[in-house]
Order: C-alpha cells, then sequence, then structure tokens
C-alpha cells in the first residue's frame, strides 16, 4: 500500500532548486546571445529550466504561503453594517465568521507541529515582514494562544445551516475567549431574519443587554426589545410567569418540576397534590394563579382556610338559595369553646368553615360537589406540623419569587392602572416576535437569580408544549432562540424537556457554559450532565482549560487515524568474513493509529475569538469569528 506524506516543516528545498534552475535559464540565455554557437540546443535547454522554475516556484510559493499562514490572523472588528449587506449572500445560513472544515489531513499536521518547538514552526521576522505581515503577526511565539492552529488551511466564510441550530447548540469556553462576542454575531443575524430572541443571563452582564438593544436597532425592530431585570425593576417589564395553561393541573406540574428532587418523589408528589388543590381552588374563585396567591394560601393552613371559605360561600351563593339561614345553627354550635375543640381534623379553623364544611359534606349531593372544594378541603384537614414539614421543598421557592420588588415584576397586579411597566407573559413574547433580555442578577443573589430562571424556563417550555399540541401551522412561523448563559446557574428540569421536544414547537435552545463540572453540579450528577450534553446536536468549543471539558469535547468530536513513521539504522561487523568486514541497515516504517480528530491538547490553545466546532453531527469546522462594530 502506497502512503502519501509530506513533512512541510522542513527547510524549503524547493527554493535551492528554483534558484539553481533560474541560474541554469539566465546561463542559457547569455550563452545563446553572446556566442556564435548555435542556439537551438539552449534554447530547448532554456525552455527546459524555464518550465523547472516555474514548477519548482510554485511549490515554494505553496510552502512560503503555508509557513506565513502558520503566523494566524490578526484580531478583526468588522462593521454590523457589513453583514447586513452580505446576509442574502449568506442564504439559508448563519455566518460564523472564517474558517476552514477540518480533516484527518489537519491532524496529521498538527501531529507534525506539535513535535517541533515553536521556533521552528513560525518563520522567521525578517520572511512575515517581507510577507508585509504587521502586530502580533510579527511575534506569533509570544501571541495569546498557539497562531498556527488557524493557519493549516486557507480560511473561508463559515456557514452554519439554519437547520442545524433545531438540533440544539452548545458553547463551551472559558472566561474571556469567545462567547459574548459570539452572542453578538449569532444575535443581530438572528434579529435581522426576524427571529424571536429571548436571552436568559443569571450575571446581568451588561454587554448581553446593549447586544440585545444593538439587534434591535439594528434590525429595525428597537420597540421589540424589552427587558427584565430585578435590580432595575422601575425599567423593567413585569412577566406573569404562570398565566400560560391549557389544563388546570399543569400549574402544579410546572412548579413542583422546579423542586430539586434528592430520589425520593413521595414529597414531590405530595407537594404536586397541595398545589394542585389550591391552584384549582384560585380558578374557580376567579382569581388568577400567581406565585404571591400560591404563597399566601400554601405558606400555611391558615392561607388555604380563608381561600376554602371563599369558595364554599361562592358555591353556596350559585347553588344554594337561603344558605346562610341553613348554615347559622352550625356556626352558632362551632362558636361555643367545647364543640369547636372537637374538630380536630381542622385545627385553627373559623366556626364558619367548620360550619361551612360539615353542611358541604352533609347536604350537597357527592356527584354536585365541586372536585376543586373538596381537594382543598383535603389539604386544610391536614396536620398543621405535617404539612409544614412536607411543604418545605415548595415554601422557599415561592417565598424567592415574591422577595421584595419581584411580587410586583413576577406576580403583577393586572388591575393596578396606576402600575406603567407593561405586562408580558412567554406566549406573548414568542407570537410578538420580541427580543427578551432578562438579567437575573445572580451575582448579587444566586438563590433568587436561580430560582426566576426556572420560572421563566418553565413558562417557555408549557407554552412551547401548546404550540406543538395546536399550532397547526407552526413550521411557516419563525423559530424562537432561547440563549442561555452560564448553564451552571441556570439548569433546571424545564430545559432537558425542552431540548427533548422543543424542536417540533420551533424553539431552539443555545446553551453556553464555561465546563462541564458547572452542569454536573448543578444537575446533581454526571449522568444526567452527559445525558443533558447528549441533546445538543451542535456544538461550539472556544478555549478551554478544563480536563474534563476538553474530553467531552474530543468525544463529541470523534477520532480518526494518523501515519507514524519509525526510522531505525543499525551497523555490525564482521572478523570471520574475508571481504566485507562492515555492514548496515536503515529501515523505515509508516503505520497508522488512532487519535482524536482535534488533538485534545489543543484546546487550552485556541487563541481568543477562535473556535472549534462540530454541527450537523459530522461537520467539524476550525473557525474565528470578528468583533462586531456600529
Amino acid at each position: 500500500m502506497i502512503i502519501n506524506y509530506q513533512n512541510l516543516f522542513r527547510p524549503t528545498y524547493e527554493a535551492r532548486s528554483a534558484l539553481a534552475w533560474g541560474v541554469s535559464l539566465a546561463s542559457m540565455t547569455g550563452i545563446a546571445l553572446a556566442s556564435d554557437v548555435h542556439t537551438n540546443a539552449f534554447v530547448w535547454m532554456g525552455a527546459g529550466s524555464a518550465a523547472m522554475l516555474l514548477w519548482r516556484a510554485k511549490q515554494t510559493q505553496s510552502i512560503w504561503n503555508f509557513k506565513a499562514n502558520l503566523a494566524g490572523k490578526p484580531f478583526t472588528f468588522l462593521k454590523a453594517d457589513v453583514v447586513r449587506v452580505n446576509l442574502p449572500k449568506f442564504g439559508d445560513n448563519l455566518w460564523l465568521g472564517w474558517g476552514y472544515r477540518w480533516e484527518p489531513s489537519h491532524t496529521q499536521q498538527a501531529t507534525e507541529i506539535m513535535k517541533r518547538d515553536l521556533a521552528a514552526v513560525y518563520p522567521p521576522k525578517w520572511f512575515l515582514k517581507a510577507r508585509g505581515l504587521k502586530g502580533p503577526q510579527l511575534d506569533p511565539k509570544n501571541a495569546k494562544g498557539l497562531q498556527w492552529i488557524h493557519g493549516l488551511e486557507e480560511e473561508a466564510d463559515m456557514l452554519m445551516p439554519l437547520s442545524a441550530m433545531q438540533g440544539h447548540t452548545a458553547v463551551l469556553a472559558t472566561t474571556g475567549a469567545i462567547k459574548t462576542t459570539l452572542y453578538s454575531l449569532l444575535v443581530y443575524q438572528l434579529a435581522l431574519r426576524g427571529y424571536t430572541i429571548v436571552i436568559i443571563d443569571p450575571k446581568g452582564d451588561h454587554d448581553l443587554k446593549e447586544i440585545a438593544k444593538n439587534a434591535g436597532m439594528l434590525s429595525g425592530r428597537p420597540e421589540k426589545v424589552i427587558t427584565f431585570h430585578p435590580a432595575f425593576p422601575s425599567e423593567s417589564v413585569r412577566i406573569d410567569t404562570l398565566k400560560n395553561w391549557d389544563r388546570e393541573t399543569q400549574v402544579a406540574s410546572r412548579i413542583s418540576s422546579l423542586i430539586p428532587s434528592d430520589g425520593d418523589e413521595s414529597f414531590r408528589s405530595f407537594v404536586w397534590m397541595q398545589v394542585n388543590h389550591v391552584a384549582q381552588a384560585l380558578i374557580y374563585t376567579g382569581t388568577r394563579p400567581s406565585w404571591s396567591s400560591l404563597l399566601d394560601a400554601i405558606q400555611n393552613l391558615n392561607g388555604a382556610q380563608k381561600l376554602l371559605e371563599k369558595a364554599l360561600r361562592m358555591f353556596f351563593r350559585q347553588n344554594v338559595p337561603g344558605w346562610e339561614a341553613q348554615v347559622a345553627p352550625a356556626i352558632a354550635k362551632f362558636n361555643k369553646p367545647a364543640e369547636n375543640k372537637k374538630g380536630s381534623d381542622m385545627d385553627g379553623a373559623s366556626a364558619e368553615l367548620r360550619a361551612y364544611v360539615e353542611f358541604f359534606e352533609s347536604e350537597i349531593p357527592l356527584n354536585d360537589q365541586p372536585r376543586q372544594i373538596k381537594g382543598l378541603i383535603s389539604t386544610v384537614r391536614s396536620n398543621r406540623e405535617w404539612f409544614a414539614k412536607m411543604m418545605v421543598l415548595l415554601l422557599p421557592l415561592l417565598t424567592k419569587l415574591t422577595a421584595g420588588e419581584l411580587e410586583g415584576l413576577l406576580s403583577p397586579d393586572y388591575d393596578d392602572i396606576d402600575d406603567p411597566r407593561p405586562i408580558f407573559d412567554t406566549k406573548k413574547i414568542f407570537d410578538g416576535g420580541y427580543i427578551f433580555y432578562a438579567g437575573l442578577d445572580s451575582l448579587s443573589d444566586p438563590e433568587v437569580g436561580s430560582s426566576i430562571a426556572a420560572a421563566l424556563l418553565s413558562d417557555m417550555q408549557a407554552v412551547a408544549g401548546e404550540r406543538y399540541n395546536y399550532d397547526k401551522n407552526i413550521k411557516d412561523k419563525a423559530r424562537i432562540v432561547v440563549l442561555i448563559d452560564e448553564w451552571g446557574d441556570v439548569m433546571c428540569e424545564p430545559v432537558i424537556q425542552a431540548l427533548n421536544k422543543g424542536r417540533g414547537a420551533g424553539l431552539d435552545i443555545i446553551a453556553c457554559g464555561q465546563t462541564f463540572a458547572d452542569l454536573a453540579d448543578k444537575l446533581g450528577s454526571e449522568v444526567k450532565a452527559k445525558r443533558m450534553i447528549g441533546n445538543f446536536n451542535n456544538l461550539i468549543a472556544g478555549a478551554t482549560q478544563d480536563k474534563d471539558t476538553q474530553e467531552i469535547i474530543a468525544e463529541k468530536i470523534g477520532e480518526t487515524y494518523i501515519k507514524k513513521i519509525s526510522r531505525s539504522h543499525g551497523r555490525n561487523s564482521k572478523t570471520e568474513d574475508h571481504g566485507i568486514e562492515f555492514g548496515g541497515s536503515i529501515g523505515e516504517t509508516v503505520s497508522e493509529e488512532s487519535a482524536d480528530l482535534f488533538p485534545i491538547t489543543l484546546l487550552s490553545k485556541l487563541p481568543d475569538l477562535h473556535y472549534l466546532a462540530v454541527w450537523n453531527r459530522g461537520t467539524v469546522v476550525k473557525g474565528r469569528i470578528p468583533k462586531l462594530v456600529l
């Protein structure tokens, strides 16, 4: 078998050969012109020399271009308007800067380079100056990252199909490597294409907020940009994250999904049941379920008792004429201290409530009793201490989402005409084509920030499910992109469900993080984290220092085979034979061995704004992006 192998890092012997053929051509030309000798022979020799000169010069130029490319590319600033003008040229693709498709041949070249000192890889300064290179390219050995990684091939526009985004995209990079600049490039293009964009930013990064505003302005949709930030309530929109549901049980399902599971589902099941009882009673009484109204009814049995009392009065007024007179004797009975103490099944309940429940259960036929009221009666009859212990998982979540200014932001009062802040919900954002930036202020209060993220993402999951079930024209509508920054702060069960089922609902998720460990810590196990990573069909990786993260990226990219050259030589001496007393041998073997398609050690050495990406499950590219400026 013949194995092609070329070492491009040796001295450029072709240049010496080209010089020799140039001298030959000049000699033949000089002899032909200066002498009286017949010139035919010299003409043919000169023509042959010229042909060899051109061939060797072309080889020399190719090697020199390759070596010049190893010096890397300068940091590029690009006017945002350039992207807008070229958008039609990109077709149904996202432009991700410049780069090339990474093939096994590049793996081979990278392996050969890693065997050498940088001084032997990068061209000398005089050569780079002669090529007109400036700035960091004149000293690539001291630049940030290894510049030669991007120089293994001539770069071209990198176009990621928009259809590939439907498989969701993970972005992994260390701080300051690429993420914020990549967000700018992605959000701007998606805004130009009319996409609905939701940015979940745990830290409340000012850069991300500006990216959203600039994308709206540059795409001609500044009125579509809305922001949410608990630290700036006067500048935020109010958002009702419990508005969207089409079955009453969904309220309880969504809230219970936000409670961390310790493996014992009995607690979560109990929470679901009690929240469902309260939510259905709220709806029955005409009260909108919100974080605030749920907390009022659940934080202790007194709240549930008040809600039950309201529900029973409403039922009696609508269905039992003269009910007040019929209930009065029972109220008088329970007002007696001796009788009141007998009702141990409703600890702390008022005489009126005890009388209402007794009348309801004794006088109303079972088939006519609303399930909303029956469910809440079972809740009210719970032991007060036992109820408090069982609800200990839910109360912190509700308290965090209703503390201070958050009560007005996340549980908006629709009847408050004095509050000028507009009220939004996820369905309104999705259908209206908005660019929604949600800063969660997790640096100041990480617990509350995570809870807000869970509430927002849970509502998005519910709306996505509704779109998937009932919207027959979903394929004709612009898709929705949810960009999640710092996944270690916000990942939760609703995100996993959206990753699994969001594609059919027109929902594309871009989730970003620094390390795999952040995700594993948030989800509670590496198994869950790997399962989540497996739901991302696309990966964009900048420089990363974490070993486990590097291994995850390498596993996603896959393996290939590289050629390995083994050389041997030997000598021997013989005294028993006459004539030849010494012998020697030289051997060279070319074999193949498996290796990571992209060498894992290079993942920590990518320069800033450089990336390695895999999309459509098989296209591996090495690219770099510009910094967009207005």
